[in-house]
């Protein structure tokens, strides 16, 4: 039988290559753009034109990579509360529910009934916070007019540097790159590495039965 790593792991894999395979051609727009290429090496535009040549292409790239490392995003701390949620449910517990930042609910919960302590993970917590704080903006903010998504206020706040924010003329934009991504998603595995290597949870590591629902063709 498999454990909840592997499953875990496969998760996190996909997101990863999904983001890489989703990415590439309008990375590849961007570069043929910047370095002239075809069908980017004659523009037939109006001169007077203030712009730069091919700026909306570019602008369309640029935003469809900032929207498909936003998704990923999202993803990676879903991913990483549906671990946490699956290690309090197979031991016989409920996760617990109420207002504010479910990382909060959790960490403490761990605590009280597990006598875990998340701090004691080597991995930097601040990244929960910063991974958090972005998801949130993402799913919370935004608007009708533009494809971009500003840092909220509350973020700001309690995270005024975070390796999700991107300056931008608009503003401080969540901007998610493979580099950030990849740093996420190795955030997530250390810590859920050391959630199941403690005693309450290490038969799961190993002794696990994937759920019926997703085995049904």
């Amino acid at each position: 039988m498999q454990g909840l790593m592997f499953f875990l792991r496969m998760k996190l894999d996909f997101i990863q290559t999904f983001y890489d395979k989703s990415v590439s051609p309008f990375a590849a727009t961007i570069r043929q753009i910047e370095t002239h290429d075809r069908p980017f090496d004659v523009w037939d535009g109006d001169p007077k034109c203030a712009e730069e040549p091919f700026f909306d292409e570019w602008m369309n790239a640029y935003d469809s990579i900032a929207t498909i490392g936003a998704c990923c995003l999202c993803l990676v701390h879903d991913t990483l509360k549906q671990f946490s949620e699956e290690l309090i449910r197979k031991s016989g517990q409920t996760p617990p529910a109420g207002k504010g930042p479910w990382t909060e609910r959790y960490i403490g919960f761990f605590k009280s009934k597990y006598n875990i302590d998340w701090s004691a993970a080597s991995v930097d917590l601040r990244l929960l916070e910063q991974l958090v704080l972005a998801r949130n903006d993402l799913q919370h903010s935004g608007t009708l007019l533009a494809n971009h998504v500003l840092q909220g206020r509350d973020h700001k706040r309690k995270v005024g540097s975070s390796m999700f924010i991107e300056r931008t003329p608009p503003g401080d934009t969540i901007f998610v790159n493979k580099q950030t991504l990849t740093a996420a998603i190795e955030f997530v595995d250390g810590l859920c590495k050391f959630l199941i290597s403690q005693s309450p949870f290490k038969r799961f590591a190993t002794d696990y039965v994937r759920p019926s629902v997703l085995t049904e063709e």
